[in-house]
């Protein structure tokens, strides 16, 4: 992270510690790695917008099915909070209840949203300047007699959040911020963001992946530069209304 990200890492965690000092359910600590998603309309068609997510709905960490983390398969720290500060445009977070349950073709157990794929049970509007904190206890999977009702209460329900619907006008963008504590951080080049040359395999797949990569970014030119010029025009825009801030270079 940069020195300002650092900085404004360190008040939310200041913050976060404060207000989470008596649940011993959780562990806060000091990020070290923090995420920057941009919201906003990529496709021209307007029906493809309307039927797609900006996010779908998805969990962070994996757990089993017995309500146990996953090493293997998380790069975040176990029961450490995701705290998402938001720049921009409003965004709709919603959250989905799912229940395991059994299904009569497999034989298995899987994950079912209460209400269908699509179905909510509730929703955060994240506008400019609001930090939202994704507690884990919400992922892991176990029976919440709390919540569910006396039919249910031998049902194990877990949430999962995103279903964010894309904006319908093109000029709307939404930044998060999102901090976390990951197990395993790398050095990279602040020029370039890559690995540096000491810490990559010098081996014939690797010179054959390089190649490919080339080709790729040869296809993909075009259609970068052009989605670069938007992103530039909705920063502009969000800049000018949400921020006060005069026209200028990104």
């Amino acid at each position: 992270m940069s020195p300002s990200m650092t900085r404004l890492a360190e008040i939310i965690h200041r913050d976060l510690k404060k207000r989470l000092e008596n649940d011993n359910t959780v562990s806060v600590e000091p990020f070290n790695h923090v995420t920057i998603l941009m919201y906003y309309q990529k496709s021209l068609d307007e029906k493809k917008n309307h039927k797609r997510k900006l996010l779908e709905f998805h969990t962070d960490n994996v757990y089993s099915t017995n309500g146990l983390f996953v090493n293997n398969k998380n790069s975040q720290k176990e029961k450490t909070v995701t705290a998402i500060l938001t720049l921009g445009n409003e965004r709709v977070l919603k959250f989905q209840k799912q229940l395991l349950v059994d299904n009569d073709e497999t034989g298995k157990q899987i994950w079912e949203g209460c209400g269908g794929e699509d179905s909510f049970c509730s929703y955060f509007r994240l506008s400019n300047g609001s930090l939202f904190v994704l507690h884990p206890n919400d992922e892991i999977p176990k029976i919440r007699k709390e919540l569910d009702s006396e039919k249910m209460d031998c049902t194990k329900s877990r949430f999962r959040h995103g279903g964010i619907d894309a904006f319908k006008a093109r000029n709307k963008l939404s930044v998060a911020l999102v901090f976390r504590n990951v197990t395993t951080v790398l050095t990279l080049h602040r020029e370039t963001g890559k690995l540096p040359k000491s810490l990559l395999c010098d081996s014939a797949e690797s010179t054959k992946n390089e190649l490919l990569r080339k080709k790729l970014r040869r296809f993909r030119r075009k259609r970068l530069r052009q989605a670069d010029l938007k992103l530039k025009d909705l920063w502009r825009s969000v800049c000018t209304h949400d921020f006060d801030l005069p026209l200028g270079e990104p």
